[in-house]
Order: C-alpha cells, then structure tokens, then sequence
C-alpha cells in the first residue's frame, strides 16, 4: 500500500530509454552505472520515510542507466543538477537533496550526501573534499 507523505509521490522521471544513446568514450560502454553506498540512502530514509519511494525509484534508475554525462542524467531527472564536481538530485519536491558524485568514464556513481533542504542549504557538505 502506497501513503502520499508531504506531496512524496510526485516523481519527476521522465521514462529513461534503455538502452541510452552514448555520445562519449567510456572505459565500460556496456555496462549499466555502479551506484555505491546505497546504505546511505537507506540510513536517510529510515529517519525520513517519506522520502524511501523516490530515492528507492532512483536508485533503480541509476543502476540500469548508461550514462556519459549530465545532459544524459538530466533527460532522465528533469532536477538534476551539476554543483562543483557533485550532481545534486531534488527529491520529494525539493525538501530533501541527493548528492553524488558521477563517473561517467568509470561507470560509477558514488552516493556522497542524502540531506534535508535546510542542511544542504547549511553548506557543510560543501567541505566534502571530492567537491
């Protein structure tokens, strides 16, 4: 049973058109994106279930996708955004903010920071020494 939490449900992903088109040289052009640590999305959505649907739908996205940079990324999340060397995600209407850092010639996404806008906004993250 689905519960609609604070507008939660809204997800704006386009439908991703498996296989993508790639535009650039990648070391692993077959091979779907490696999304690590997905523990920190669970670690943020047990203290915040509403947001579990939308980064559960990411993550399932992101896993199957070929991406090989942000254009790509952004035809799939219309939210997505590059900030420093990090893409940012707005999830559940932009009350809470995803934060990975996106190897498009590796075929990886290493998940960075999952935080509530107010946090993000705060701007610690920032001091992540790979942004």
């Amino acid at each position: 049973m689905l519960t609609r939490f604070d507008n939660c449900l809204d997800i704006s992903v386009s439908q991703p058109q498996f296989p993508l088109t790639l535009t650039t040289q990648n070391a692993n052009m077959d091979a779907a994106m490696h999304v690590i640590a997905k523990q920190k999305l669970r670690d943020f959505y047990r203290a915040h279930p509403q947001a579990k649907l939308q980064l559960e739908v990411w993550w399932k996205v992101a896993k199957q996708a070929k991406w090989t940079e942000l254009v790509e990324v952004q035809r799939t999340f219309k939210s997505a955004e590059a900030v420093g060397r990090f893409t940012v995600f707005n999830i559940c209407g932009n009350k809470y903010r995803l934060i990975v850092d996106v190897k498009y010639g590796w075929g990886r996404i290493y998940v960075r920071h999952v935080l509530t806008h107010a946090e993000y906004d705060k701007g610690k993250w920032k001091n992540d020494p790979h942004f």
